[in-house]
Protein backbone atom coordinates (compact mmCIF):
# COMPACT_ATOMS: atom_id res chain seq x y z
CA UNK A 1 0.00 0.00 0.00
CA UNK A 2 1.37 3.19 -1.02
CA UNK A 3 3.24 5.00 1.78
CA UNK A 4 1.02 3.70 4.50
CA UNK A 5 -0.26 0.97 6.64
CA UNK A 6 -3.97 0.31 7.11
CA UNK A 7 -4.61 -1.98 10.18
CA UNK A 8 -7.94 -2.92 12.44
CA UNK A 9 -7.51 -1.36 15.75
CA UNK A 10 -10.02 -2.50 17.89
CA UNK A 11 -12.51 -2.85 15.14
CA UNK A 12 -11.76 0.17 12.93
CA UNK A 13 -9.10 0.88 10.19
CA UNK A 14 -6.22 2.88 11.42
CA UNK A 15 -3.89 4.35 9.17
CA UNK A 16 -0.01 4.88 9.85
CA UNK A 17 2.55 6.00 7.68
CA UNK A 18 5.65 4.45 6.83
CA UNK A 19 7.62 7.89 7.45
CA UNK A 20 6.22 7.19 11.00
CA UNK A 21 4.02 9.83 13.56
CA UNK A 22 0.95 8.68 14.91
CA UNK A 23 -2.05 6.52 13.69
CA UNK A 24 -4.89 8.33 11.95
CA UNK A 25 -8.39 6.83 12.23
CA UNK A 26 -10.29 6.09 8.54
CA UNK A 27 -13.39 5.71 10.82
CA UNK A 28 -14.44 2.27 8.63
CA UNK A 29 -15.81 -0.79 11.04
CA UNK A 30 -13.70 -3.64 9.77
CA UNK A 31 -11.91 -6.77 10.98
CA UNK A 32 -8.88 -6.74 8.46
CA UNK A 33 -7.60 -4.91 5.92
CA UNK A 34 -5.16 -5.79 2.61
CA UNK A 35 -2.99 -4.19 0.51
CA UNK A 36 -3.89 -3.57 -3.40
CA UNK A 37 -0.44 -3.27 -4.39
CA UNK A 38 0.97 0.32 -4.89
CA UNK A 39 -2.92 1.47 -5.08
CA UNK A 40 -3.49 4.33 -3.20
CA UNK A 41 -6.81 2.06 -2.11
CA UNK A 42 -7.17 -1.08 -0.08
CA UNK A 43 -9.74 -4.06 0.52
CA UNK A 44 -11.16 -4.78 4.22
CA UNK A 45 -12.87 -7.71 6.10
CA UNK A 46 -16.44 -7.25 7.89
CA UNK A 47 -17.13 -10.42 9.94
CA UNK A 48 -20.07 -12.13 10.48
CA UNK A 49 -18.64 -16.07 11.44
CA UNK A 50 -15.31 -16.06 12.60
CA UNK A 51 -13.48 -16.46 9.32
CA UNK A 52 -16.02 -15.85 6.77
CA UNK A 53 -15.98 -12.31 5.89
CA UNK A 54 -17.56 -9.54 3.36
CA UNK A 55 -14.78 -8.00 1.85
CA UNK A 56 -15.46 -3.81 0.88
CA UNK A 57 -13.00 -1.48 -1.40
CA UNK A 58 -11.71 1.64 1.20
CA UNK A 59 -9.43 4.43 0.43
CA UNK A 60 -6.58 6.04 2.32
CA UNK A 61 -8.51 8.99 2.60
CA UNK A 62 -10.72 7.33 4.66
CA UNK A 63 -13.41 6.36 1.78
CA UNK A 64 -15.69 3.36 1.67
CA UNK A 65 -15.59 2.24 -2.14
CA UNK A 66 -18.30 -0.26 -1.76
CA UNK A 67 -18.74 -4.46 -2.07
CA UNK A 68 -16.14 -6.25 -3.49
CA UNK A 69 -16.97 -9.52 -2.24
CA UNK A 70 -19.98 -11.29 -0.72
CA UNK A 71 -18.18 -14.01 1.24
CA UNK A 72 -14.51 -14.68 1.47
CA UNK A 73 -12.79 -16.45 3.96
CA UNK A 74 -9.07 -14.09 3.16
CA UNK A 75 -8.28 -11.70 0.24
CA UNK A 76 -4.34 -11.61 -1.70
CA UNK A 77 -3.70 -9.00 -4.53
CA UNK A 78 -1.06 -9.43 -6.62
CA UNK A 79 -0.34 -9.08 -10.79
CA UNK A 80 -3.26 -7.78 -11.17
CA UNK A 81 -5.53 -10.51 -9.80
CA UNK A 82 -7.89 -10.43 -6.12
CA UNK A 83 -6.82 -13.61 -4.96
CA UNK A 84 -9.62 -15.04 -2.25
CA UNK A 85 -10.82 -18.19 -0.63
CA UNK A 86 -14.48 -19.34 -0.65
CA UNK A 87 -16.70 -20.61 1.92
CA UNK A 88 -15.31 -24.17 0.69
CA UNK A 89 -12.08 -23.19 1.24
CA UNK A 90 -10.95 -23.37 -2.13
CA UNK A 91 -8.63 -20.65 -4.04
CA UNK A 92 -9.63 -18.57 -6.64
CA UNK A 93 -8.67 -15.60 -8.51
CA UNK A 94 -9.98 -12.67 -11.08
CA UNK A 95 -8.89 -9.87 -12.75
CA UNK A 96 -8.68 -6.77 -10.75
CA UNK A 97 -8.22 -2.64 -10.95
CA UNK A 98 -6.98 -2.00 -7.61
CA UNK A 99 -7.68 1.85 -8.31
CA UNK A 100 -11.15 1.32 -9.50
CA UNK A 101 -11.60 -1.26 -6.76
CA UNK A 102 -13.24 -3.66 -8.95
CA UNK A 103 -13.31 -6.85 -10.82
CA UNK A 104 -12.59 -6.80 -15.02
CA UNK A 105 -14.47 -9.57 -15.91
CA UNK A 106 -17.19 -12.42 -14.63
CA UNK A 107 -14.36 -15.08 -15.09
CA UNK A 108 -13.35 -16.87 -12.03
CA UNK A 109 -10.27 -18.94 -12.47
CA UNK A 110 -9.31 -21.69 -9.74
CA UNK A 111 -5.85 -21.88 -8.62
CA UNK A 112 -4.83 -25.17 -8.46
CA UNK A 113 -3.42 -25.52 -4.63
CA UNK A 114 -4.74 -27.80 -1.46
CA UNK A 115 -8.06 -26.49 -0.28
CA UNK A 116 -7.58 -24.75 3.21
CA UNK A 117 -3.82 -23.73 2.82
CA UNK A 118 -3.31 -20.17 3.95
CA UNK A 119 -1.29 -18.22 1.34
CA UNK A 120 0.32 -14.92 0.09
CA UNK A 121 1.01 -13.60 -3.57
CA UNK A 122 3.67 -11.82 -4.93
CA UNK A 123 3.39 -8.59 -7.31
CA UNK A 124 4.60 -11.27 -9.89
CA UNK A 125 2.12 -13.69 -8.51
CA UNK A 126 4.32 -16.46 -6.90
CA UNK A 127 1.60 -17.81 -4.37
CA UNK A 128 3.20 -19.28 -1.23
CA UNK A 129 1.13 -21.11 0.74
CA UNK A 130 1.21 -24.49 3.88
CA UNK A 131 -2.00 -26.53 4.11
CA UNK A 132 -2.48 -29.83 6.64
CA UNK A 133 -1.04 -27.46 9.66
CA UNK A 134 -4.20 -27.51 11.79
CA UNK A 135 -7.74 -27.94 12.56
CA UNK A 136 -10.49 -26.85 15.11
CA UNK A 137 -12.09 -29.49 17.29
CA UNK A 138 -13.89 -29.26 20.31
CA UNK A 139 -12.21 -30.94 23.07
CA UNK A 140 -14.61 -31.66 25.88
CA UNK A 141 -13.22 -31.24 29.55
CA UNK A 142 -14.79 -33.09 32.54
CA UNK A 143 -14.60 -31.12 35.99
CA UNK A 144 -14.05 -33.61 38.39
CA UNK A 145 -12.15 -36.41 37.03
CA UNK A 146 -9.74 -34.30 34.86
CA UNK A 147 -10.55 -36.61 31.78
CA UNK A 148 -10.31 -34.73 28.38
CA UNK A 149 -11.34 -35.92 25.24
CA UNK A 150 -11.88 -34.67 21.76
CA UNK A 151 -15.25 -34.63 20.72
CA UNK A 152 -16.29 -33.23 17.10
CA UNK A 153 -14.42 -30.39 14.77
CA UNK A 154 -16.77 -27.11 14.67
CA UNK A 155 -15.89 -23.85 16.95
CA UNK A 156 -18.08 -21.75 19.44
CA UNK A 157 -20.05 -24.07 21.52
CA UNK A 158 -23.19 -23.89 23.95
CA UNK A 159 -25.01 -25.79 25.77
CA UNK A 160 -28.51 -26.19 25.82
CA UNK A 161 -30.12 -26.18 29.54
CA UNK A 162 -30.03 -29.95 30.24
CA UNK A 163 -25.88 -30.13 29.30
CA UNK A 164 -27.40 -33.01 26.86
CA UNK A 165 -26.92 -31.19 23.59
CA UNK A 166 -24.57 -28.44 22.13
CA UNK A 167 -25.17 -26.12 19.35
CA UNK A 168 -21.75 -25.50 17.44
CA UNK A 169 -20.23 -23.96 14.39
CA UNK A 170 -18.75 -25.86 11.20
CA UNK A 171 -16.95 -24.38 8.36
CA UNK A 172 -17.19 -21.25 10.10
CA UNK A 173 -20.97 -20.87 8.40
CA UNK A 174 -22.88 -23.76 9.62
CA UNK A 175 -24.91 -24.39 12.28
CA UNK A 176 -25.47 -27.87 14.05
CA UNK A 177 -26.90 -29.73 17.07
CA UNK A 178 -24.93 -32.35 18.57
CA UNK A 179 -26.53 -35.12 20.95
CA UNK A 180 -23.49 -35.93 23.48
CA UNK A 181 -25.41 -38.52 25.01
CA UNK A 182 -25.84 -40.29 21.77
CA UNK A 183 -23.10 -39.27 19.79
CA UNK A 184 -25.22 -38.00 16.62
CA UNK A 185 -24.97 -34.87 15.20
CA UNK A 186 -27.65 -32.76 12.90
CA UNK A 187 -26.93 -29.50 10.66
CA UNK A 188 -29.43 -27.11 10.34
CA UNK A 189 -30.35 -26.53 7.01
CA UNK A 190 -32.07 -23.28 7.61
CA UNK A 191 -28.88 -21.70 9.32
CA UNK A 192 -26.44 -22.81 6.65
CA UNK A 193 -25.18 -19.38 6.64
CA UNK A 194 -25.08 -18.37 9.72
CA UNK A 195 -22.74 -17.07 12.27
CA UNK A 196 -22.23 -17.31 16.39
CA UNK A 197 -25.54 -19.23 17.34
CA UNK A 198 -27.62 -19.42 20.62
CA UNK A 199 -30.42 -21.18 22.36
CA UNK A 200 -33.57 -19.34 23.40
CA UNK A 201 -34.27 -19.56 26.93
CA UNK A 202 -36.90 -22.90 26.75
CA UNK A 203 -34.70 -24.12 23.60
CA UNK A 204 -37.42 -24.35 21.41
CA UNK A 205 -35.68 -21.43 18.75
CA UNK A 206 -32.21 -20.02 18.42
CA UNK A 207 -30.58 -16.76 17.76
CA UNK A 208 -27.40 -16.48 15.05
CA UNK A 209 -25.78 -13.61 13.56
CA UNK A 210 -25.98 -13.88 10.05
CA UNK A 211 -24.28 -11.57 7.17
CA UNK A 212 -26.44 -8.82 6.80
CA UNK A 213 -28.48 -8.81 10.87
CA UNK A 214 -29.45 -11.25 13.63
CA UNK A 215 -31.57 -13.95 13.31
CA UNK A 216 -34.39 -16.25 15.17
CA UNK A 217 -35.40 -19.84 13.69
CA UNK A 218 -37.02 -23.14 15.07
CA UNK A 219 -34.62 -25.39 16.45
CA UNK A 220 -36.38 -28.32 15.01
CA UNK A 221 -37.85 -28.16 11.23
CA UNK A 222 -36.29 -26.42 8.52
CA UNK A 223 -38.64 -23.53 8.66
CA UNK A 224 -36.42 -20.18 7.18
CA UNK A 225 -35.36 -17.86 9.69
CA UNK A 226 -36.72 -14.53 10.72
CA UNK A 227 -34.69 -11.49 10.77
CA UNK A 228 -34.87 -9.70 14.14
CA UNK A 229 -32.59 -6.40 13.26
CA UNK A 230 -30.48 -5.74 10.35
CA UNK A 231 -27.68 -4.60 12.73
CA UNK A 232 -24.62 -6.43 11.95
CA UNK A 233 -23.41 -8.55 15.27
CA UNK A 234 -21.11 -11.11 16.07
CA UNK A 235 -20.80 -12.92 19.19
CA UNK A 236 -24.42 -12.96 20.97
CA UNK A 237 -26.74 -14.38 24.02
CA UNK A 238 -30.13 -14.58 24.67
CA UNK A 239 -31.16 -13.36 27.78
CA UNK A 240 -32.84 -15.92 30.18
CA UNK A 241 -36.00 -14.68 30.64
CA UNK A 242 -36.18 -14.53 26.79
CA UNK A 243 -36.53 -11.17 26.62
CA UNK A 244 -33.05 -9.46 25.04
CA UNK A 245 -30.44 -10.53 22.81
CA UNK A 246 -26.92 -9.08 24.03
CA UNK A 247 -24.17 -8.31 21.28
CA UNK A 248 -21.41 -6.14 20.89
CA UNK A 249 -21.26 -4.02 17.67
CA UNK A 250 -19.08 -0.64 16.31
CA UNK A 251 -20.57 2.41 15.61
CA UNK A 252 -19.46 5.91 14.59
CA UNK A 253 -15.87 5.19 15.78
CA UNK A 254 -17.02 3.60 19.22
CA UNK A 255 -17.31 0.06 20.07
CA UNK A 256 -21.38 -0.85 22.10
CA UNK A 257 -22.78 -3.40 24.13
CA UNK A 258 -26.40 -3.47 23.41
CA UNK A 259 -29.62 -5.55 23.82
CA UNK A 260 -32.13 -6.14 21.03
CA UNK A 261 -35.91 -6.81 22.18
CA UNK A 262 -36.64 -10.37 20.93
CA UNK A 263 -39.93 -8.85 20.34
CA UNK A 264 -39.48 -6.10 17.53
CA UNK A 265 -35.75 -5.75 17.47
CA UNK A 266 -35.56 -2.60 19.44
CA UNK A 267 -31.72 -1.55 20.17
CA UNK A 268 -30.85 -0.61 23.92
CA UNK A 269 -27.29 0.75 24.44
CA UNK A 270 -26.13 -0.74 27.56
CA UNK A 271 -22.21 0.57 27.22
CA UNK A 272 -20.06 2.28 24.94
CA UNK A 273 -16.81 2.42 24.75
CA UNK A 274 -13.46 3.54 22.69
CA UNK A 275 -11.89 0.07 24.01
CA UNK A 276 -13.28 -3.13 21.71
CA UNK A 277 -15.73 -4.59 23.64
CA UNK A 278 -16.69 -8.47 23.11
CA UNK A 279 -18.30 -11.59 24.69
CA UNK A 280 -22.02 -10.14 26.03
CA UNK A 281 -23.27 -12.65 28.43
CA UNK A 282 -26.17 -12.41 30.55
CA UNK A 283 -26.48 -13.75 34.14
CA UNK A 284 -29.15 -16.58 35.07
CA UNK A 285 -31.47 -14.13 36.70
CA UNK A 286 -30.86 -11.51 33.98
CA UNK A 287 -30.09 -8.64 35.98
CA UNK A 288 -26.37 -8.82 34.79
CA UNK A 289 -23.91 -8.80 31.93
CA UNK A 290 -20.78 -9.86 31.91
CA UNK A 291 -18.07 -9.07 29.12
CA UNK A 292 -14.59 -8.42 28.24
CA UNK A 293 -12.88 -5.11 27.36
CA UNK A 294 -9.53 -4.18 26.54
CA UNK A 295 -9.53 -0.53 28.14
CA UNK A 296 -6.38 -1.07 29.65
CA UNK A 297 -4.64 -2.78 26.92
CA UNK A 298 -5.28 -6.36 27.39
CA UNK A 299 -8.65 -8.28 27.86
CA UNK A 300 -10.26 -8.37 31.02
CA UNK A 301 -13.55 -10.23 31.93
CA UNK A 302 -15.93 -7.55 33.82
CA UNK A 303 -19.97 -7.19 35.18
CA UNK A 304 -22.28 -4.41 35.01
CA UNK A 305 -26.01 -4.31 36.20
CA UNK A 306 -28.51 -4.69 33.53
CA UNK A 307 -30.91 -2.90 32.30
CA UNK A 308 -29.38 -0.01 34.23
CA UNK A 309 -25.99 -0.41 33.40
CA UNK A 310 -23.37 1.96 35.56
CA UNK A 311 -20.66 1.01 36.49
CA UNK A 312 -18.40 -1.95 36.76
CA UNK A 313 -16.50 -4.65 38.33
CA UNK A 314 -13.43 -7.01 37.30
CA UNK A 315 -13.85 -10.71 37.03
CA UNK A 316 -10.75 -11.73 35.72
CA UNK A 317 -7.21 -10.68 37.19
CA UNK A 318 -4.01 -10.67 34.82
CA UNK A 319 -6.14 -11.09 31.28
CA UNK A 320 -9.55 -12.45 30.82
CA UNK A 321 -12.22 -13.08 27.32
CA UNK A 322 -14.75 -14.87 27.01
CA UNK A 323 -17.87 -15.60 30.55
CA UNK A 324 -19.72 -18.16 31.37
CA UNK A 325 -22.22 -18.45 34.46
CA UNK A 326 -23.14 -21.28 36.10
CA UNK A 327 -26.76 -21.90 36.01
CA UNK A 328 -27.12 -20.69 39.91
CA UNK A 329 -25.24 -17.80 39.23
CA UNK A 330 -23.11 -18.54 42.00
CA UNK A 331 -19.94 -19.07 39.85
CA UNK A 332 -18.35 -17.31 36.74
CA UNK A 333 -15.94 -18.51 34.59
CA UNK A 334 -13.41 -17.24 31.99
CA UNK A 335 -10.68 -17.98 29.64
CA UNK A 336 -6.94 -16.62 30.16
CA UNK A 337 -4.63 -15.15 27.88
CA UNK A 338 -2.49 -18.34 27.87
CA UNK A 339 -5.33 -20.36 27.24
CA UNK A 340 -6.28 -21.32 30.93
CA UNK A 341 -10.35 -21.92 32.23
CA UNK A 342 -10.67 -19.87 35.99
CA UNK A 343 -13.31 -19.85 37.93
CA UNK A 344 -14.32 -16.76 40.31
CA UNK A 345 -17.16 -16.93 43.12
CA UNK A 346 -19.57 -14.44 42.67
CA UNK A 347 -22.90 -12.91 45.29
CA UNK A 348 -25.05 -10.59 43.31
CA UNK A 349 -27.55 -10.44 46.31
CA UNK A 350 -26.33 -7.52 48.17
CA UNK A 351 -26.03 -3.70 46.63
CA UNK A 352 -22.51 -4.19 44.92
CA UNK A 353 -21.72 -7.90 43.89
CA UNK A 354 -18.71 -9.43 46.07
CA UNK A 355 -16.14 -11.97 43.78
CA UNK A 356 -13.70 -14.16 44.42
CA UNK A 357 -10.30 -14.42 43.88
CA UNK A 358 -9.74 -16.13 40.76
CA UNK A 359 -8.95 -20.26 40.98
CA UNK A 360 -7.56 -21.93 37.79
CA UNK A 361 -10.19 -24.52 37.02
CA UNK A 362 -7.69 -26.56 34.31
CA UNK A 363 -4.78 -25.97 31.61
CA UNK A 364 -6.01 -25.92 28.30
CA UNK A 365 -3.07 -27.26 26.95
CA UNK A 366 -4.06 -27.59 23.90
CA UNK A 367 -4.87 -24.09 23.19
CA UNK A 368 -3.29 -22.33 20.45
CA UNK A 369 -4.77 -19.16 20.95
CA UNK A 370 -5.21 -16.63 23.54
CA UNK A 371 -8.87 -16.80 25.44
CA UNK A 372 -10.39 -19.71 23.74
CA UNK A 373 -14.01 -19.76 23.15
CA UNK A 374 -15.47 -22.27 25.26
CA UNK A 375 -19.08 -23.82 26.79
CA UNK A 376 -20.04 -24.73 30.65
CA UNK A 377 -22.48 -27.29 31.37
CA UNK A 378 -25.25 -25.62 33.19
CA UNK A 379 -23.86 -26.86 36.52
CA UNK A 380 -20.29 -26.55 35.89
CA UNK A 381 -18.89 -29.61 35.88
CA UNK A 382 -18.27 -30.09 31.80
CA UNK A 383 -16.58 -28.03 29.77
CA UNK A 384 -16.58 -28.03 25.60
CA UNK A 385 -13.42 -25.56 24.41
CA UNK A 386 -12.74 -25.03 20.84
CA UNK A 387 -9.60 -25.88 20.26
CA UNK A 388 -6.73 -25.28 17.05
CA UNK A 389 -4.80 -28.49 17.13
CA UNK A 390 -1.45 -28.48 15.18
CA UNK A 391 -0.11 -31.12 13.45
CA UNK A 392 2.71 -33.61 14.41
CA UNK A 393 4.29 -33.10 11.07
CA UNK A 394 6.84 -30.29 10.27
CA UNK A 395 5.24 -26.81 8.72
CA UNK A 396 6.29 -26.92 4.93
CA UNK A 397 6.29 -24.17 2.54
CA UNK A 398 5.02 -23.90 -1.04
CA UNK A 399 5.78 -21.87 -3.68
CA UNK A 400 3.85 -21.49 -7.54
CA UNK A 401 5.64 -19.54 -9.39
CA UNK A 402 4.26 -16.80 -11.73
CA UNK A 403 0.73 -18.25 -11.39
CA UNK A 404 -1.05 -17.78 -14.96
CA UNK A 405 -4.91 -17.95 -15.20
CA UNK A 406 -4.70 -20.58 -18.19
CA UNK A 407 -2.60 -23.18 -15.63
CA UNK A 408 -6.06 -22.05 -13.24
CA UNK A 409 -8.89 -22.26 -15.69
Amino acid sequence: MRDSIVSAVNGYLTRVSLAGGSPTSLRIAAYTARSLGTSTNFVYGREFSPTAREWYGGSLDGKELGKVLEVANDVRYGGGYLFFSNAENRLSARAFDPDRVRFLDDTVHQVPIPSGSAFRVSSQRDITYRFGVDRTVNRHFDRDSGITKETVSGSHPEFSLDGKRLLTLRDDITIWIQDLERGSANRLEAGREGGVAVWSPDESKMYFSGRDGLYVMPAIGSATPTKLTSVRTHHIHASPDGSFVAATIPKDGKNLLVVFSTRDGVQRIILESAARLDHAQFSPDSNWLAFACDETGNFEAYITPFPGGGPKWSVSIGGGGMCRWRRDGKEIYYSSPNGEIYSVAVDTSGPEPRLGKPVRIFENRYATAATPRFAASPDGKQFVVSTHIRSNRPVRFHVLTNWHPASGV
